[in-house]
């Protein structure tokens, strides 16, 4: 059974939308999965009827902060490898996350990431599709090394933002999670607070975090009609649904459909 963590908060009730788009998606592609809600919201009433309908297992701890709940991801989960799935990304792709963790186990990494950064073409309804990757080398410039179907990044001191420890869509080793959160100090509420602080404590750690086969079934997104014209910028990159099937018949190699 394949364990998969969300932390969610729903002050903007608007936001309970996004679960029917994030976690219903990942479910419809993955089946036998232990799927845990840290929600942080005061009342549940909204989103609870769409747990239930997914068989989610949530946990309400009204009030508690982001590093709080992410503590609490040790206790809850049983096996080494997670997901950890925030409730903006969608799932688009079959991808065989067994067999990513598996790689993952036997070559010690940290972290394989599950989205990519985001390309200016992906919100184009008329894209002319760049790659983020070009054999093992990223636009970045780092070259990956090959490890059976995992391209690891394992860099000390500076990292690109892309390749290191992240709160985004990704297949996490507890552990890893456990030591790097523990002593971050203060009530943190955000994710990228968290990040921040993580890069700190981690520039002298060598870690290694990976793509499988760089395939990649997660995507970012934003409703600006939900949250507000100050979030406009995120969705510049962002993967219109549109380009869904043109991603994957160009990177995660799948045929396209016929019309």
């Amino acid at each position: 059974m394949i364990e998969v963590i969300s932390l969610v908060n729903f002050s903007n009730e608007k936001r309970v939308e996004y679960i029917n788009k994030s976690f219903r998606s990942f479910h419809d592609f993955n089946k036998n999965i232990r799927h845990i809600v840290l929600d942080s919201t005061n009342s549940i009433d909204r989103q609870k009827e769409i747990y239930e309908s997914l068989s989610i297992e949530y946990h309400h701890l009204p009030g508690s902060s982001y590093i709080e709940r992410l503590r609490k991801i040790s206790e809850l989960v049983k096996s080494d490898y997670f997901v950890f799935l925030p409730d903006d990304f969608v799932w688009i792709y079959n991808y065989p996350i067994q067999k990513a963790m598996e790689q993952a186990r036997r070559n010690n990494v940290a972290q394989i990431k599950l989205s990519c950064r985001g390309m200016d073409w992906f919100s184009d309804p008329n894209p002319q599709p760049k790659p983020w990757f070009t054999g093992n080398q990223l636009i970045s410039g780092e070259k990956l090394k090959k490890e059976e179907d995992l391209f690891i990044s394992n860099k000390l001191w500076f990292r690109n933002f892309h390749e290191q420890f992240s709160l985004a869509a990704t297949i996490t080793n507890k552990a890893f999670l456990h030591n790097t959160v523990t002593n971050i100090q203060g009530l943190i509420n955000s994710p990228g607070a968290v990040e921040k602080k993580a890069y700190l404590k981690l520039i002298f750690t060598r870690y290694k975090t990976a793509y499988y086969d760089m395939k990649i079934p997660a995507f970012h997104f934003c409703d600006v009609g939900v949250e507000g014209a100050t979030k406009e910028y995120t969705t510049k990159d962002m993967l219109i649904e549109s380009n869904y099937e043109l991603y994957n018949s160009l990177f995660n190699g799948q045929e396209k459909s016929s019309d």
